[in-house]
């Protein structure tokens, strides 16, 4: 599971420094906290040096009628340098700003923003203006931006952005939310056929890694739902899932979920063409030593896939 985070964590990286992926995979020996944190640094100081210079540029905009100011960031100044002067913006005077500006440069804005610095003015904004900011995000597929944005937008504005977004789109903006807590909280709102979709989806467009990404990085209970939700559908679907557990080994990430499983539950979702596999089926078993009482049930796997 560790190369699957540390993966989304380089794409985080090279998205902030604006380079290719390939140019930052000399960092692979770092762990995903690890490049987190450095992500958080690199971001700092990009802003820092700077930040005395926007902070003029902000307090401009009290002495301009707020049309005219929005309309001078949104031509003069174009998106980087509006989304750093924003950070440091009164958010009353923020607030003014946006109500005269089009949701497409909102949009364009938002990938330079850092959501922690402008909290303050998020949380003042209409709900309409988010939405709409937000499913042009979608439409552009800015996944990270939006994955960033989710721990500071209203739950309730957050689902509304999230349920008219393409089951792709919203694997996507999942995997790259920084804030899990929030994440699990949006995961625990969203309808059973919204996840079945992404879930679908993902099996057929070959997504799957990344929908295993997103379920191990989820608090056992939402886990436990994702899977019960799998359970359900069908074969192809449930099979692409278990292949992707074997292939990357993360078995443990998927056991404390099958404890809480019925054994019946368990035969349904494990029996798939994957286990077959004896080198994926010794994957399994290896996991549940560490799980009491469940001889039975490999044994009776075992002899559903044909290996006793």
């Amino acid at each position: 599971m560790t190369d699957l985070l540390q993966h989304v964590e380089m794409v985080k990286l090279a998205h902030d420094l604006g380079v290719e992926v390939a140019e930052v995979e000399f960092l692979s020996a770092l762990t995903d906290e690890d490049l987190a944190r450095l992500r958080g640094a690199v971001n700092h100081a990009l802003f820092a040096p700077h930040e005395a210079r926007f902070a003029r540029m902000a307090g401009l905009g009290r002495h301009v009628p707020s049309a005219l100011a929005a309309r001078g960031a949104q031509h003069a100044l174009g998106p980087l340098i509006a989304a750093r002067v924003a950070a440091v913006t009164d958010p009353e005077l923020a607030v003014r700003l946006v109500g005269h500006l089009s949701i497409g440069f909102l949009a364009r804005m938002t990938p330079f923003i850092n959501p922690a610095r402008v909290a303050d003015i998020v949380a003042r904004l209409p709900e309409d203006v988010v939405i709409a900011t937000g499913q042009r995000l979608v439409a552009s597929k800015e996944y990270i931006p939006l994955g960033r944005f989710v721990a500071h937008v209203d739950l309730a504005t957050s689902l509304k952005v999230v349920r008219a977004a393409p089951p792709r789109d919203l694997l996507q903006v999942a995997i790259f939310t920084d804030d899990r807590e929030a994440l699990d909280r949006i995961i625990a709102e969203v309808e059973d056929e919204v996840l079945a979709a992404v879930l679908t989806e993902a099996a057929a467009a070959g997504d799957i890694d990344d929908a295993l990404t997103l379920l191990a990085s989820l608090a056992v209970d939402s886990r436990l739902r994702v899977v019960r939700v799998a359970g359900a559908l069908a074969d192809d679907v449930r099979d692409a899932l278990v292949a992707s557990v074997a292939r990357n080994e993360v078995w443990d990430a998927l056991q404390p979920v099958l404890d809480h499983l019925e054994d019946e539950e368990v035969l349904h979702l494990l029996d798939v063409p994957a286990l077959s596999d004896p080198d994926a089926f010794a994957g399994l078993e290896r996991s549940a030593a560490s799980s009491p009482g469940t001889d039975h049930l490999l044994e009776e796997l075992r002899c559903r896939r044909g290996l006793s």
